[in-house]
Parts: structure tokens; sequence; C-alpha cells
């Protein structure tokens, strides 16, 4: 006689716990690759973007510096005051008025960009009234990242001069209303693929500029807005190099030196090199106390970029 074997019909729990922790780690696997593909995704998104940017505000300041040239070909608009600021020198009159230009045309500051913009020396002055597209910023109390974000959205979008943006580039797609702390109304700014406002510094100083690739050892400091590096600090009182500045907005490090070109190698340590430049937050989405430095800085800069090819930080 042959007798039944007992055959089982299912798992048993241990089997099923087993089971249930080898999806489970499966799962975990699959969701932090895909998470970190998002991530990479985000932040490539974030640095076309900048890219792009980038571009447009290389077009920007290189046709104010066009408008300059003509301004002096045809001796018109604020040149023959120029001319009076620079004690009748052509080549420093150029670069004063380039740097009134920029200025106007590219403020930080929603106070900068409806302040007409001064520049005196001894013998002149040039005076640029503020230009009515930025009319529509609200009015602040305070200053911020935003705050520049939203100035170089008009400049680079509306501007009535040279160079402006048109949206070929799709870049309306990344922008929005934004409204910042102290600010009494909202105003558009371009965002970064995190969602947060992307900032625009006209004069980036870091040690980082004066170091190769950025720098060549031995070389005079590079002034982008002084193309024949006529200006030199000693020609001018400091309260002109003031006026031409600008007062830095509290999000950029004043503790660097905010002397520009010198003339002699021996004084060329005092000058440090600066790059007009985008700057977006970061995955993190938080501004440092300076954009360019700190102790968790994720930030994206814009120039680093453009300049090394480079990705992120």
């Amino acid at each position: 006689m042959v007798t039944p074997t007992n055959r089982r019909t299912g798992f048993t729990l241990i089997e099923l716990l087993v089971v249930i922790a080898l999806i489970a780690t499966l799962a975990a696997l699959s969701a932090g690759a895909f998470f970190r593909v998002r991530a990479a995704q985000t932040k490539s998104a974030s640095e076309a973007t900048l890219n792009k940017l980038g571009s447009a505000l290389d077009n920007r300041w290189k046709a104010i510096i066009e408008s300059v040239n003509e301004d002096a070909k045809k001796n018109q608009g604020q040149w023959p005051f120029a001319l009076l600021a620079a004690n009748g020198n052509p080549d420093v009159a150029k670069s004063l008025l380039i740097y009134a230009k920029i200025k106007n045309e590219l403020p930080m500051t929603f106070a900068e960009a409806k302040t007409a913009t001064i520049v005196s020396t001894p013998t002149g002055t040039i005076t640029l009234q503020p230009r009515a597209n930025f009319s529509v910023l609200p009015n602040s109390t305070t200053n911020s990242p935003e705050e520049s974000g939203a100035c170089f959205y008009i400049a680079i979008l509306t501007s009535a001069g040279g160079g402006a943006m048109t949206d070929g580039e799709g870049l309306q797609q990344q922008s929005t209303d934004y409204t910042g702390t102290g600010w009494s109304g909202s105003a558009r700014v371009f965002k970064d693929s995190w969602g947060t406002p992307i900032a625009f510094v006209r004069q980036a100083y870091t040690p980082e500029l004066n170091s190769p690739p950025y720098a060549r050892s031995g070389n005079l400091p590079r002034d982008p807005f002084d193309p024949g590096s006529k200006l030199n600090a000693a020609n001018f009182p400091s309260a002109t190099w003031t006026q031409i500045r600008g007062t830095p907005p509290a999000f950029i490090n004043a503790n660097v030196p905010m002397v520009y070109t010198y003339n002699t190698a021996a004084n060329a340590t005092l000058a440090p090199n600066f790059v007009p430049t985008v700057v977006s937050a970061g995955p993190n989405k938080l501004w440092e106390a300076d954009l360019f430095a700190g102790p968790d800085n994720d930030n994206l800069l814009g120039y680093r970029l453009r300049r090394q090819d480079a990705k992120g930080d």
C-alpha cells in the first residue's frame, strides 16, 4: 500500500519575508537611481539656462560699448560731457561713459534702476536719467539677489537699447512673477530649474578670477568695462570711483578691494579681476552671505560655466 506524500501548497512566513525584503531593496535601489538621475537633469537644465542668460548678458554689455563708440563717432548724447569729464582724453572718456551706461542699463537694485546715473570728475559730469523700462519695478526697503534678478530680466528682455534679447531661446518659460521681502509688489524674474530666481552681479569679484584659467601670472587685472585699459585709480578722486562702481548690494562681499585697473604691474595685485555674471542658488535654493563663497556654497556661477565649459562648481 502506497502512503500519500504531504505536499506543501504555500510559502512559509520566513520565505515571504525574504521575498518582501528583496523587493524592498530593489525598489530602494531603483528609487535612488531615479532621484540621482532626476537631480542631475535638473542641474543640467539650470546650467543650460545660465549659459543662455550668460550669452544674453555678453551681447547686452557689448552692445552698450558699441553704443558709446557710436556716440563718440557722432559726437552725440553724453559724449561731449564725457570728454569734459576726461579732461579731453577720448580714450578715458569712452571708458567713463561705458561705465556710466552699463550702470544705467544693467542696474542691480531697484533704487539704482530708478535713480539717475551720475559720474563726476573735477572737469565735468556725465548724467544719465533712469530708463523708463525700469519704472515698472516695485519699491523696496532692502536689496537681495532676487532684486538684482528682477532688474536683469527687464534689462535683457525689454531694453530699448541694442543687444536686447528676443525670446527665441524660450526663456519666457523660465521666468515667473516674484515678490521679495520688503517689495511693494511683484516683478518678473528668470528662474532656475529648482524654481529660484536667478541673480545678476554686474561686477563679480572672487580670488578665483585672479588665478588661471581666468588670469595669467604677471598680467594686469582685466576690466571688461574698460576695453583699452585707460582708467587709472590715480586719475580721479575716490568719489568718482564710488560713482562708477555704485554701492555694492549687501549680498556682494564688500571685503574684496573695490579698486579698478592700475597701469603698473606693481599695483596689479590690488585690483582683482572681475566679470559680470548670473548666479543660481543651486539645489539647496539658499543664497550664501557671499554668492561666491561659504561653507555650503552650491551656487551655480554663470561665468564659471562659460569660461571653463565646466559643470556646476
